[in-house]
């Protein structure tokens, strides 16, 4: 996260950019960027992926400079982010979310075999 942090201040700086530059162009609070750039909070995968796109850089470098994904793991980074949140559910909120994603996963079928048809 630091290697991030340092990053993006670098950034910043050559661009002559304040936190409140960076926070009008990603859309999101100063004080926000502020609790991030200061290592009060962590970055979100969203915050990264916003910053990344305004900066001009891959988002696989922000990625991993964040620690939000590691160089040789193949997951993508919103897998790992759901895997990350499902941590803290009970299991009647696992339930609903596998049958979320059985759900998702039957449309999708659906769709193709509508496809298939046409």
């Amino acid at each position: 996260m630091i290697g991030f942090i340092n990053f993006v201040d670098n950034e910043l700086n050559e661009r002559g950019w304040s936190y409140s530059e960076l926070a009008r162009r990603v859309k999101i609070s100063h004080s926000y960027v502020s609790d991030i750039q200061n290592g009060k909070i962590k970055p979100s995968l969203n915050y990264v992926r916003k910053v990344a796109r305004v900066l001009s850089i891959p988002e696989e470098k922000a990625l991993v400079m964040a620690n939000l994904l590691d160089k040789g793991n193949t997951a993508s980074p919103l897998f790992r982010e759901l895997t990350e949140e499902a941590k803290d559910l009970v299991d009647d909120d696992l339930g609903l979310l596998i049958d979320m994603a059985r759900v998702i996963k039957e449309r999708k079928k659906r769709r193709v075999i509508l496809k298939e048809l046409e």
